[in-house]
């Protein structure tokens, strides 16, 4: 999630009452670095405390070797909670770090350590990942990422209803998916901000400046040439989807609120 896009940094268009909420109450970093760019080993830095670099976590099919590891649900159990996972966290089917694993089984992978690097003189432009993921930008009802995110919060809503106020205290980490790709959603989330969101603005020489990995990644999604439309389509279709996940969380925050453990 791009974190401009909330009102809590400042985004006045943005819906996100429930993330607004979560930062009045709570702590809001203003500068935060992901340790990697990449889904995996930034999931797996944030489990174990380590950079990538000592976890040995370089690409998306990596793994923490040793799944007795110091982590953050073993820190939260050794002083007194239990922690839950419910959702998305790209562990290896057979890690959890620590963790019980509650609302069904969405950590299924199995990580084998192998990845590809992109040749350092190859320039050539993926114009299927382009075409594919582009097709994928349109307002829908259903797609993987609102279904996996809908099974999240069943979960938590029904792990909270059957919490009693005599269990340990829980630690709950809720592992969403949106706003990720594709960037599908209900027609009245992208009727809202259908021709409201301004199109980004590059400054001359931004792109040509970048370090050679950038181009790589561009050129590897394919997006070196990207149609306007898309682009305006998309960046609503994102606002869209954002503020579809932030009600999602404001589901489980009713719920907590209404729970004994509440």
């Amino acid at each position: 999630h791009n974190a401009s896009i909330a009102g809590c940094y400042g985004n006045m268009t943005a819906r996100t009452p429930h993330l607004d909420g979560l930062a009045e109450r709570g702590i809001v970093f203003e500068n935060a670095y992901t340790p990697s760019p990449l889904c995996v080993p930034a999931r797996l830095a944030f489990t174990s405390g380590k950079y990538i670099s000592r976890c040995s976590a370089w690409n998306n099919d990596c793994m923490i070797l040793d799944d007795e590891c110091p982590s953050i649900a073993r820190a939260m159990n050794a002083a007194g909670y239990e922690s839950f996972l419910c959702g998305k966290q790209h562990y290896d089917a057979r890690r959890r770090y620590g963790f019980t694993e509650i609302g069904g089984n969405m950590n299924r992978s199995r990580m084998t350590g192998r990845g590809e690097r992109r040749a350092a003189d190859d320039t050539s432009v993926n114009t299927r990942s382009r075409d594919e993921r582009f097709a994928r930008f349109h307002p829908g009802d259903d797609s993987n990422v609102m279904m996996h995110d809908r099974a999240v919060t069943a979960g938590a809503l029904k792990f909270l209803a059957e919490r009693k106020r005599s269990d340990k205290p829980f630690f709950l980490f809720l592992g969403y998916l949106a706003p990720h790709f594709p960037l599908i959603v209900p027609q009245k989330y992208w009727e809202i901000y259908k021709d409201a969101i301004p199109m980004p603005i590059l400054p001359p020489g931004h792109v040509e400046s970048q370090p050679l990995n950038y181009h790589h990644l561009r050129r590897g999604f394919g997006i070196v040439e990207t149609d306007p439309r898309l682009v305006k389509l998309g960046r609503e279709l994102y606002y869209g989807l954002t503020q579809w996940l932030d009600e999602e969380i404001g589901k489980v925050l009713a719920a907590l609120a209404q729970s004994s453990v509440g």
